[in-house]
């Protein structure tokens, strides 16, 4: 068994255990992984693309871009109360703002 001291020595002397990494112009680096979600939207381009034709671009985009929400307010409910309470908490109507 070695003693505590030993160990220190030899612990110093060795040399650390570096990982090798490829330099910052390696074709690994470089090169762009390819990730699960532009295999999807390639495949939604391919197939949609042909449906949609070039109402297409408009849609990727909006798909895309932040959400948005909308209420759809029931009729044969209180329609008044439902439509004031939500514009009170800053909703707009969609009516109006086309």
């Amino acid at each position: 068994m070695l003693s505590y001291s030993i160990f220190k020595t030899v612990i110093k002397e060795s040399k650390p255990f570096v990982r090798y990494k490829n330099p910052p112009g390696h074709w690994s680096v470089v090169r762009k992984k390819v990730q699960p979600v532009d295999k999807a939207l390639d495949h939604f381009d391919d197939f949609y693309q042909q449906v949609f034709r070039k109402k297409w671009l408009s849609i990727r985009k909006a798909l895309l871009g932040k959400q948005k929400y909308v209420a759809v307010i029931n009729n044969y409910g209180d329609s008044e109360k439902s439509m004031t309470k939500l514009e009170a908490s800053g909703g707009v109507k969609y009516e109006n703002s086309v």
